[in-house]
Order: C-alpha cells, then structure tokens, then sequence
C-alpha cells in the first residue's frame, strides 16, 4: 500500500477556460493545487510507475473550521461531534 500526505487547504477543480483559438487551460489557483499534489506525490513516491494495474484510492480530507460558524456549531466541530459534510 502507498500512502501520500498531500498538506494544505483543498482547491476544488475550477472550470477550464478557453483562448479564441480553442486553448483550453486551467485557472491559476486549480493548476497551482495540481502542481503542489504532484511535487507532493513527487517528493514521497520514489517506486515505479504503475501502468495497467487495477488501482483503489482512499481520500481523506481535513479543513479548517470556518471562522462564520456559531460558537456551538464550532465546538461541535472541533470535538468531532459534527462533521459538515458540503462543497467547499
């Protein structure tokens, strides 16, 4: 089993753009999240490529609690009574 830590706040995929002449890219904070995974995954897996082999992929993610929530509502969520479970 490979495990990689990947730390910092999520980025969730942005929309991709197009140029005129039909370029299609990503927004700077998307590709920036991209690139710090992959130097993440980069500085950690130092094995073989895995080609052709059936992969499963767990993902855990953990955020900050956001400051705009009441008091109770924090305390909750900093006891791990109550975990948001919404987009970002």
């Amino acid at each position: 089993m490979i495990e990689l830590a990947v730390y910092g706040e999520p980025v969730p995929a942005g929309r991709p753009r197009f140029t005129r002449q039909g370029h299609a890219f990503d927004p700077k904070r998307s590709r920036d999240y991209k690139k710090l995974v992959s130097e993440a995954a980069a500085l950690q897996y130092h094995g073989e490529l895995l080609h052709g082999i059936p992969l499963k992929v767990d993902v855990k993610v953990y955020r900050h609690v956001q400051s705009s929530v009441s008091k109770v509502e924090r305390a909750k969520r900093l006891s791990g009574k109550h975990r948001p479970i919404v987009k970002p």
